[in-house]
């Protein structure tokens, strides 16, 4: 199963259900690229990381974050800024025996609390998205991961109930409806209380 939600709202956009049991992440990376308009952006984790799926998006205008793994291959092409605690570089994705990115990326690297965390980007320009905002927006995916671990445990979604394809479609669409019921209720009880509603 995977799922697009909305980082703000942590309500989902789409999801989708591959029966093969064999399926990882990366089989529904067309449905993804399917769902998004040119100027979105998409944030998500390493599990995504896919030199050659990186062209795509940006070919067609949608921005993106992510995080690199520790071994990622990449050759510097501009430094944009350094400084104690922030570097920002223009990189090119891959090496001549590997796949590589036809487009260059952004690499944004923050030092935090004595260790340093990595961010890719497709957006080049740092007025257009700066190296703070990378950082917050990447942080705000655990709000989705949270969102799966309430569907997962709480609602019961760890468990599927039926073997047949359509039961199991049945049961995570009845489930994910029921989370955007919980949310909507969640944010109506808290509203008052913050002064979000007129009394």
């Amino acid at each position: 199963m995977a799922a697009l939600l909305h980082l703000a709202a942590r309500l989902p956009i789409h999801i989708w259900y591959e029966a093969d049991a064999r399926a990882h992440e990366h089989c529904f990376l067309d449905r993804l690229l399917g769902s998004l308009w040119a100027h979105d952006l998409l944030v998500f984790d390493r599990g995504l990381l896919d030199f050659d799926w990186f062209d795509r998006p940006t070919e067609r205008l949608i921005a993106f974050i992510t995080r690199p793994h520790s071994n990622t291959v990449y050759r510097v092409v501009q430094v944009l800024h350094r400084s104690a605690m922030i570097h920002g570089q223009i990189v090119r994705l891959g090496s001549s025996t590997q796949s590589s990115c036809n487009h260059l990326m952004r690499l944004v690297e923050v030092l935090y609390r004595g260790k340093w965390y990595r961010y890719l980007t497709n957006v080049l320009d740092p007025e257009q998205l700066p190296a703070e905002t990378v950082v917050a927006l990447y942080r705000r995916r655990w709000r989705i991961e949270e969102a799966f671990l309430v569907v997962k445990r709480l609602l019961g979604l760890a468990y599927l109930w039926v073997g047949s394809e359509n039961g199991i479609q049945l049961q995570i669409w009845a489930t994910w409806l029921l989370y955007a019921v919980l949310i909507d209720l969640s944010d109506a009880v808290v509203a008052p209380h913050l002064g979000l509603v007129k009394q």
